[in-house]
């Protein structure tokens, strides 16, 4: 399958010319299937194949960066009516009142 886009990531190479190809330029993406399935990725500028058609698109960017969001407190989920148990205590080996030996 052939399809013409833009080079998104800088520093690409031309599989025919060896050009140093930058970030927005035209290229022809060449993809090949083969028996066993693996897909075979070759590229080639404008100047190999080619001028690009007229109607191509301009390279629109993507991030990947999370928006930042305000951190939540958690609160503790216990059954009703419990209340916090003190682990420090509970560590020291000091036992609660009710609790078996």
């Amino acid at each position: 399958m052939r399809t013409w886009t833009r080079v998104a990531v800088p520093a690409t190479l031309c599989g025919g010319c060896n050009r140093q190809l930058l970030k927005g330029d035209p290229v022809l993406l060449i993809d090949l299937a083969f028996l066993g399935g693996k897909m075979i990725h070759r590229v080639r500028c404008d100047r190999c194949e080619g001028p690009a058609p007229p109607d191509l698109p301009a390279l629109v960017e993507t991030t990947n960066a999370i928006t930042p969001r305000p951190m939540t407190k958690f609160h503790p989920v216990l059954p009703l009516g419990t209340p916090l148990a003190d682990f420090r205590a509970r560590q020291s080996g000091e036992r609660e009142p009710g609790e078996d030996g």
